[in-house]
């Protein structure tokens, strides 16, 4: 379900996008798979940014990083705080942003992940992310640059003790 929800956000059906991942966010809750709980929190938290959203996605984000799912899911979190990074940029916040992308970085490359260099690009003032839906109809890229792809598990938030 998460997956055909991402699907329609790549494809501008923010409407559609968000139905789906809220039934999937309510079927994974339901179950109790933490690790889906915190993928489809941010894939949702994705939808309504890219829905012009701003305020629910920072919310979703900072919920998905509120669920504890152990310290081996580190990419979800440095999703996360890519994302929201990306949120308080596109709000004109670029010291906030550059914070939660400084944050997501020391997490890729503890990792060794490739999102990196472009987490990295942002944090540093050498490029910004991808315009907000409502001026760009297509956003076809996650939070830290990577293209959307529907089986990757995401998540977003604030700064949590380690």
């Amino acid at each position: 379900m998460r997956a055909l929800g991402v699907v329609h956000r790549c494809r501008g059906d923010h409407e559609s996008a968000i139905r789906h991942l809220d039934t999937a966010l309510r079927i994974t809750q339901r179950v109790g798979d933490l690790e889906e709980v915190v993928a489809t929190l941010s894939a949702l938290a994705e939808a309504h940014a890219a829905a012009g959203n701003p305020g629910e996605a920072l919310r979703l984000y900072q919920e998905a990083l509120a669920v504890d799912i152990g310290s081996g899911q580190r990419d979800l979190r440095a999703h996360a705080l890519g994302g929201i990074g990306d949120i308080h940029a596109a709000l004109g916040e670029h010291g906030l942003a550059r914070d939660f992308w400084q944050q997501a970085l020391v997490i890729h490359r503890e990792l060794g992940m490739p999102q990196a260099d472009g987490v990295s690009a942002r944090a540093n003032g050498h490029s910004r992310p991808s315009p907000p839906a409502e001026q760009s109809p297509r956003n076809l890229t996650q939070p830290g640059g990577t293209p959307a792809d529907p089986d990757h598990l995401a998540t977003a938030g604030h700064r949590l003790p380690e």
